[in-house]
């Protein structure tokens, strides 16, 4: 948005390629994609594009799918850039972890709740497990959840227990 009477003038300066709306998300979420305090409007309107005068952000089609963790970020469940549609699972999301679906790095659930209708780990290539660590809660619906639970809240492939509909099951 271009200022009028503000005076903290910061500008988008990040990749301007076609991208996915993923992608974008990411883009404009990084602080290294944005100029610092640009001082006056004079200075705002000489550097970089000229949004003003009106630009188009070209959107690539598609390119995610909901509920698989990339972890591409960090660990955290709760961030929204570690999940491939850039959205945390909500109740209605069939949860993958998994190389098959890109993941980079673990998953860890850490002191809050959680949301999925399902949650798959996949074994194969290099596993990726799940931490359920300083009183978090994986709520889920119907669906299940296809991995192992250990002692320590860690989660693998094969059969385990969950928390649905705040019972133990």
């Amino acid at each position: 948005m271009a200022p009028s009477l503000a005076t903290d003038f910061t500008k988008y300066v990040g990749p301007m390629t076609p991208a996915t709306q993923r992608q974008w998300i990411i883009n404009i979420d990084n602080p290294a994609n944005w100029t610092a305090p640009l001082g006056t409007c004079a200075v705002y309107a000489s550097t970089g594009i000229n949004y003003v005068a009106g630009y188009t952000l070209a959107m690539i089609a598609g390119g995610y799918q909901p509920g698989y963790w990339l972890g591409t970020y960090s660990t955290n469940w709760f961030d929204c850039k570690n999940w491939d549609d850039a959205e945390v699972p909500t109740t209605l999301t069939n949860v993958r972890i998994g190389q098959t679906y890109g993941a980079v790095n673990n998953c860890q659930i850490s002191g809050g709740t959680a949301y999925a209708q399902s949650a798959t780990l996949l074994s194969g290539g290099n596993s990726y497990n799940l931490s359920i660590i300083n009183g978090g809660v994986l709520q889920l619906g119907t669906g299940g959840v296809d991995g192992y639970r250990n002692g320590s809240g860690l989660y693998s492939r094969r059969s385990f227990s969950w928390r649905r509909y705040n019972a133990w099951h």
